[in-house]
């Protein structure tokens, strides 16, 4: 990855972060980082590998870059989970790498783990 994209996303981290904190309606900027993380979720889903690793990073940033008392809807959050554990099964092992990272955020206890079926996640 390029430092131009490096940056671009920590920006987007950013501002998400600050959408979602220190807002006068703090609902509007979580569902504005809802309604982007259910996007990202479908992209990861592309044919295009390029695509789906900027989509597992993009997913990292905002999910690592929230802040600690933001919870997420448990419908986000699970399509998150389907869609990052699906990705760690990819072929390219830097989406592995992004999914990997992008859970990193919703580590799971082991009763509450998603089971993919067939052991190739659709998302």
């Amino acid at each position: 990855m390029t430092p131009p994209s490096r940056r671009l996303y920590a920006f987007f981290g950013r501002f998400l972060q600050a959408a979602t904190a220190d807002v006068q309606d703090e609902e509007a900027g979580l569902e504005l980082l809802e309604r982007t993380l259910m996007m990202l979720c479908e992209c990861t889903r592309s044919a295009s590998k390029v695509v789906r690793q900027r989509a597992c990073t993009l997913i990292g940033e905002f999910l690592n870059g929230m802040g600690e008392d933001v919870q997420l809807l448990s419908e986000v959050s699970n399509r998150v989970v389907v869609s990052c554990l699906a990705r760690t099964e990819d072929r390219a092992a830097a989406i592995r790498a992004a999914a990997a990272v992008a859970l990193r955020r919703l580590a799971l206890d082991p009763d509450d783990m998603v089971r993919v079926e067939g052991g190739k996640g659709r998302g």
